[in-house]
């Protein structure tokens, strides 16, 4: 099980309430509900804390990446079956979803293996589904950052980022330690104008940021 220790150095802390929040403001679609039975069935990893089940951001990335796969059709029993087939290939990831680059050439998907200064190509999906997967893996890919292998950060949006290193890994204004919730609240009192002014962003961010907000709230 991770410690709360581990969340504290970096890796984010969501509930499930959260995580589909987050996934419904996306490319991505997800009731709460749906994202505690992908929970349940062990396609994302979590940990309960006194009771509540709690996420890191590599789990939330992996739901990300499954609702996306979802949402373009893929049925859920050829993700179950893609993700074990990258468990038993890669057992020491625990989230493969989350872990691995992908890229697609057209007709295959591949996934980046080996060192980062000696890498090779490994071919993960099969022909079933193709367009699908990688329709969804190559949108994803536009909007992700990975530092050796593993995801760092996440750009839902042109003005908003998810970096577990950044307050906790609640979403911000990219570029910025503000986070979108901040500005939200003081929207309450203040003008577009006025909370740019405050926080010293511009009107243009505070604009993206209540965009962010209001798009699919779940």
């Amino acid at each position: 099980m991770t410690s709360s220790i581990e969340f504290e150095l970096g890796t984010g802390v969501y509930s499930l309430k959260d995580a589909a929040q987050i996934i419904n403001r996306g490319a991505g679609h997800a009731s709460e509900k749906q994202v505690r039975f992908w929970v349940r069935e062990d396609l994302s990893k979590s940990m309960s804390i006194n009771g509540n089940k709690l996420l890191s951001f590599e789990d939330l990335v992996s739901l990300e990446m499954i609702s996306r796969f979802r949402n373009t059709g893929i049925s859920l029993q050829a993700v179950r079956i893609a993700e074990r087939n990258l468990r038993r290939r890669f057992p020491e990831i625990l989230r493969p979803l989350a872990s691995l680059v992908f890229y697609a050439d057209g007709k295959k998907i591949w996934t980046l293996i080996g060192k980062a200064e000696d890498p090779d190509l490994l071919e993960i999906f099969g022909k079933v589904d193709q367009l699908a997967w990688m329709e969804a893996i190559e949108t994803f890919a536009t909007r992700i950052q990975f530092d050796n292998g593993h995801v760092s950060s996440w750009r839902p949006t042109d003005w908003v980022e998810i970096n577990p290193r950044i307050q906790f890994g609640e979403p911000v204004i990219l570029g910025t330690r503000v986070t979108v919730h901040t500005v939200m609240a003081n929207l309450e009192v203040g003008t577009p104008e006025e909370v740019a002014d405050w926080y010293g962003l511009t009107k243009d961010q505070v604009l993206g940021a209540r965009s962010y907000i209001n798009s699919n709230a779940a």
